[in-house]
């Protein structure tokens, strides 16, 4: 991704991660936020298959560090302070996004060592390259993964379980493509268990 992509997906982590911490506060919005978000992360992969790891490295971190937020609050946290114990990773999600794009825009500037004009037209687009691989047909896959994150976060919410944003991200994570791996894929599962 060119620095510009890497602002918006940055963005969109965050973004994704208030609207699924506040959701938290009611299982049924959290369960249908967070399904949503799922389902068009792997969606992405329809334009591209590349596209799919950038839908995956956006919906697990904010589903990831909505759930730990919401494990702290859990524990006993005055809700007064709800808002700042939310807000007080930001500044870390936003410097850590800062160091990223500084270190890939000085990697292309050392690597390419272009015009002024290149540069600047380089770090103005959101993909460093147009190839986002072969489109793929994922209806199936996106049917699939509404299904086992609805099952899934709604497991979490009733449940409780410690660390059950592993058990969310898991069902997105494992989702393919490909009917026939998915199926092997949950043969293996099934076979562990």
């Amino acid at each position: 991704m060119a620095p510009f992509g890497m602002l918006l997906q940055g963005l969109v982590i965050i973004a994704g991660y208030i609207l699924l911490v506040f959701s938290l506060r009611e299982p049924p919005l959290f369960v249908i936020t967070c399904t949503l978000m799922a389902a068009g992360a792997i969606r992405l992969d329809a334009a591209g298959r590349k596209l799919r790891t950038i839908g995956n490295f956006t919906f697990i971190p904010s589903v990831y560090l909505a759930c730990e937020v919401a494990d702290l609050l859990a524990k006993g946290a005055d809700p007064t302070t709800y808002a700042s114990l939310v807000l007080a990773p930001l500044p870390y999600m936003a410097a850590s996004l800062m160091m990223a794009i500084f270190v890939a825009g000085l990697g292309h500037l050392i690597q390419h060592r272009q015009d002024d004009i290149s540069i600047v037209r380089h770090f103005a687009c959101i993909a460093s390259s147009t190839d986002f691989g072969a489109p793929s047909e994922n209806g199936t896959t996106v049917i699939a993964v509404l299904v086992a994150v609805a099952l899934m976060a709604s497991l979490v919410e009733w449940q409780e379980p410690g660390s059950g944003q592993w058990a969310i991200w898991s069902a997105v994570s494992v989702a393919a493509a490909e009917v026939g791996t998915n199926h092997r894929k949950f043969s293996n599962r099934a076979c562990w268990l």
